[in-house]
C-alpha cells in the first residue's frame, strides 16, 4: 500500500510537473536544458536530476545573472548621464546663438540674424520654440511668404509630436499664424487658424482666459470677411 501510494504521489508530481513545463517558451530554452526538459516529462527524474548537477549550483547561476543586471544598470545610468550633458551643450550652445540673433536683429542684419535663428532651430531639431521664432522672422522680417508657410508647418508637428494634438501650445501656434495672415490681410485664411484655435481649446479647457479673446476676434475677422472677401489690399 505504502508503495501504491509513493507512487500515486510521484505521478501526481509528474502531472503537476508537466503542466508547469507547459507553458516554457521553448524559444528561450537552449539545447540541454530543452533535453533536461524531456526527461523530466518522461519520467527519468534521475538522469535529470544528474544533468542539472553536472551544470553547476543554481545559487551560483543566480549570482551571475545578478551580478550582470547591476552592471547593466550602470552602463544604463552612465548613459543616461550621457544623454542629459549632452542635452545640456546642446541647450547652451542653442542659447549662444539665439543671443546673437537677438544682436542681430537689433543692429537689422537680417542675414547674420536669419543664419542664427536658422542654427538654433537646427540645434533643437524637436523643440518648438526656437522653430518658431524662425517662422515669425521669416514671415515679419524677411518676408518670404513660401518659406514662413513652411516654417509654421513645422512648428506645428513638432509642437503636436512633443506634446500632443490637443494642447494649449498648438492653440498658441494656431494663433500665431492667424496673426500673420492678418498682417497680410488674408481675412479668410486669419479667420480659419482663429477657429482652428477657438474650437481646440473650447475642447481642451472651456474655461481658459483665451476663450473670449478668440470669440472676439473671429467676429472681427468674420466682419472683415463679409466686407472685404479673403483679403484686402
Amino acid at each position: 500500500d505504502s508503495i501504491s501510494v509513493e507512487h500515486d504521489r510521484y505521478k501526481k508530481f509528474i502531472e503537476d510537473l508537466s503542466k508547469e513545463c507547459a507553458s516554457v517558451d521553448f524559444d528561450l530554452v537552449d539545447k540541454g536544458n530543452m533535453h533536461i526538459y524531456n526527461l523530466i516529462l518522461s519520467g527519468d527524474i534521475d538522469m535529470a536530476d544528474s544533468l542539472l548537477n553536472a551544470r553547476g549550483v543554481v545559487e551560483d547561476d543566480v549570482e551571475s545573472l545578478l551580478k550582470r543586471r547591476e552592471y547593466n544598470k550602470e552602463v544604463e545610468a552612465g548613459l543616461k548621464s550621457s544623454e542629459e550633458e549632452a542635452e545640456r551643450n546642446t541647450k547652451a550652445l542653442a542659447n549662444k546663438y539665439y543671443n546673437r540673433y537677438l544682436l542681430c536683429v537689433e543692429k537689422e542684419e537680417i542675414d547674420s540674424a536669419y543664419y542664427y535663428i536658422s542654427r538654433c532651430s537646427r540645434i533643437d531639431k524637436k523643440g518648438v520654440n526656437y522653430q518658431l521664432e524662425l517662422a515669425d522672422f521669416l514671415a515679419y522680417k524677411r518676408e518670404d511668404y513660401e518659406a514662413a508657410t513652411e516654417a509654421y508647418q513645422e512648428a506645428l508637428e513638432r509642437a503636436d509630436d512633443r506634446y500632443g494634438a490637443k494642447h494649449k501650445r498648438v492653440v498658441e501656434i494656431y494663433c500665431r499664424i492667424a496673426d500673420w495672415y492678418d498682417s497680410l490681410s488674408y481675412y479668410e485664411w486669419a479667420c480659419e487658424f482663429v477657429q482652428k484655435a477657438y474650437d481646440l481649446l473650447i475642447e481642451i479647457s472651456p474655461n481658459d482666459e483665451m476663450v473670449e479673446s478668440l470669440s472676439e476676434k473671429l467676429e472681427e475677422l468674420q466682419f472683415m470677411v463679409e466686407i472685404y472677401g479673403s483679403s484686402h489690399s
